[in-house]
């Protein structure tokens, strides 16, 4: 209805809740009252903006007339599409006071949303007309988008985005590969171990020179393998806990595979966190792990395993990580906020 307005050359300029009555499951927009035609605007500035505060766009708040377009109305669809999702409006102002209004619409971020739904709202409510959807049926078509998993405009085509979206679209396939993953971790996870342990020949030979020196150089080169291997398993941990894991949140039927996720990262977690000794670093990432365990194990209001016995002792063994950071860090603020949140 908005865009056939804006085909006709009419701006509506005071879309919000009150005037989209929905009759028959079908939106319909009302009240025209203020609504301006496009050939009308005369370039000048309107002595005090016409509108709905809390809906105007920062053209129209700040009173510009000449800027009043389709672009305008798009703007107030963004903040209505925010309060419809999010019970809130994407912005928190006294809306009585219209110099207040202005400030906060003109200089203040709104309020985000999580996911593509955020993205497109995010792009209808940009204070740069030249940066929002160029149109209404620009924004319904990034909406109908984000209802049929495909990608939208407003984000960047980035790997990890467009593999999401694959993982919706096709569940089998990414559980199979999710399952593949994890043999590649188990095999990775018991050769670590000995690799680490071979980082320590440096020290060995000390009686003779020559016999010291070709023990250092074995020692040097199998260290530097061991860091090799220790830092893969350590990128590929992080990707199936936060990644892999992420992608298969949302499709039905691969509890399994991730119920399989969680008892192999929690094999290595536990290896290397054997061979943690005082890394500040690595027992950072293992509190962080064994904290994102705990949420896929068994986090209330989320998508779960519902195992809540097994997500309070990753919980504990993430608390009991962090405090040994501490201990080695001494006093860190940082850090002693990330557990006192955990607690």
């Amino acid at each position: 209805g908005v865009h056939h307005a804006h085909v006709k050359g009419v701006i509506h300029c005071d879309l919000k809740p009150g005037n989209v009555l929905v009759a028959e499951g079908r939106p319909r927009i009302v009240d025209f009252g203020i609504a301006r035609l496009v050939d009308e605007r005369d370039g000048q500035t309107m002595d005090q903006a016409i509108g709905t505060p809390a809906y105007m766009s920062p053209e129209q708040v700040q009173g510009r007339r000449r800027d009043l377009d389709a672009r305008t109305d798009v703007y107030a669809l963004g903040v209505i599409i925010h309060e419809v999702m999010s019970g809130s409006l994407p912005y928190q102002a006294d809306w009585s006071s219209m110099y207040d209004a202005s400030k906060t619409i003109c200089e203040t971020p709104p309020v985000s949303l999580p996911g593509d739904l955020g993205a497109v709202v995010g792009q209808a409510l940009e204070k740069d007309p030249d940066r929002r959807y160029q149109s209404a049926q620009a924004l319904a078509s990034d909406l109908r988008a984000v209802l049929e998993h495909r990608p939208v405009q407003a984000v960047a085509p980035s790997a990890m985005y467009q593999a999401r979206l694959f993982a919706v679209r096709h569940r089998g396939l990414v559980v199979a590969i999710g399952v593949a993953l994890l043999a590649v971790v188990a095999g990775l996870v018991g050769t670590t171990a000995f690799a680490i342990r071979a980082s320590h020949l440096k020290g060995v030979a000390e009686d003779e020179r020559e016999v010291a020196f070709q023990a250092q150089r074995e020692a040097e080169a199998a260290r530097a393998s061991a860091e090799r291997r220790f830092g893969q398993v350590r990128a590929l941990a992080t990707t199936l806990l936060f990644d892999i894991e992420g992608m298969l949140r949302f499709v039905s039927g691969a509890t399994p595979a991730r119920e399989r996720l969680v008892a192999v990262g929690l094999q290595y977690l536990e290896g290397l966190a054997q061979e943690a000794g005082d890394d500040t670093i690595l027992l950072d990432e293992l509190s962080r792990g064994y904290l994102q365990v705990a949420m896929v194990q068994g986090a209330p209001q989320s998508s779960s395993l519902g195992d809540t016995e097994g997500g309070l002792a990753s919980l504990d063994r993430a608390i009991d990580l962090r405090e040994r950071q501490i201990e080695l860090q001494g006093s860190d603020p940082g850090a002693m906020l990330w557990k006192n949140s955990m607690l």
